[in-house]
Protein backbone atom coordinates (compact mmCIF):
# COMPACT_ATOMS: atom_id res chain seq x y z
CA UNK A 1 0.00 0.00 0.00
CA UNK A 2 1.07 3.52 -1.06
CA UNK A 3 2.10 6.07 2.08
CA UNK A 4 -0.74 8.89 0.92
CA UNK A 5 2.04 11.37 3.04
CA UNK A 6 4.35 10.85 1.26
CA UNK A 7 6.71 13.58 0.09
CA UNK A 8 4.79 16.12 2.29
CA UNK A 9 6.43 18.05 4.81
CA UNK A 10 4.88 18.21 8.32
CA UNK A 11 3.70 21.86 10.04
CA UNK A 12 5.92 22.99 12.29
CA UNK A 13 5.65 22.33 15.84
CA UNK A 14 6.44 24.65 18.68
CA UNK A 15 8.73 22.97 21.02
CA UNK A 16 10.74 23.45 24.30
CA UNK A 17 13.48 25.14 24.57
CA UNK A 18 12.25 28.05 22.83
CA UNK A 19 14.23 30.23 21.01
CA UNK A 20 13.56 33.49 19.09
CA UNK A 21 17.10 35.34 18.34
CA UNK A 22 20.78 34.44 17.06
CA UNK A 23 23.70 36.71 18.08
CA UNK A 24 27.03 35.41 16.43
CA UNK A 25 30.08 36.84 18.04
CA UNK A 26 32.76 36.14 15.60
CA UNK A 27 32.89 36.97 12.16
CA UNK A 28 32.93 33.39 10.94
CA UNK A 29 29.73 32.46 12.41
CA UNK A 30 31.38 29.84 14.22
CA UNK A 31 30.11 30.70 17.87
CA UNK A 32 27.29 32.90 19.14
CA UNK A 33 24.88 33.33 22.00
CA UNK A 34 20.95 31.95 21.94
CA UNK A 35 18.39 32.77 24.30
CA UNK A 36 16.63 29.78 25.44
CA UNK A 37 13.08 29.14 27.29
CA UNK A 38 11.61 26.47 28.63
CA UNK A 39 8.41 27.43 30.76
CA UNK A 40 9.38 30.16 32.87
CA UNK A 41 12.98 29.86 33.15
CA UNK A 42 15.64 30.31 30.73
CA UNK A 43 19.27 31.03 30.21
CA UNK A 44 21.47 31.81 27.28
CA UNK A 45 22.84 29.11 25.60
CA UNK A 46 26.90 29.37 24.09
CA UNK A 47 26.82 27.34 21.22
CA UNK A 48 29.68 26.85 18.73
CA UNK A 49 30.11 24.54 15.46
CA UNK A 50 32.54 22.19 15.48
CA UNK A 51 32.96 19.75 12.42
CA UNK A 52 29.42 21.50 10.42
CA UNK A 53 27.59 20.96 13.81
CA UNK A 54 26.25 23.31 16.96
CA UNK A 55 27.61 22.25 20.00
CA UNK A 56 26.12 24.02 23.18
CA UNK A 57 29.22 24.65 25.19
CA UNK A 58 28.13 26.67 28.27
CA UNK A 59 24.67 27.86 30.08
CA UNK A 60 24.64 31.18 31.09
CA UNK A 61 22.20 33.91 32.90
CA UNK A 62 20.05 31.53 34.06
CA UNK A 63 16.83 32.97 35.56
CA UNK A 64 13.65 31.55 36.69
CA UNK A 65 10.08 33.60 37.19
Amino acid sequence: MADSNAGVTPPLRCTYPAFSSITFTDAARTRALVPVTVGYSGATAVLEKRDGRWIVTALVNQWIT
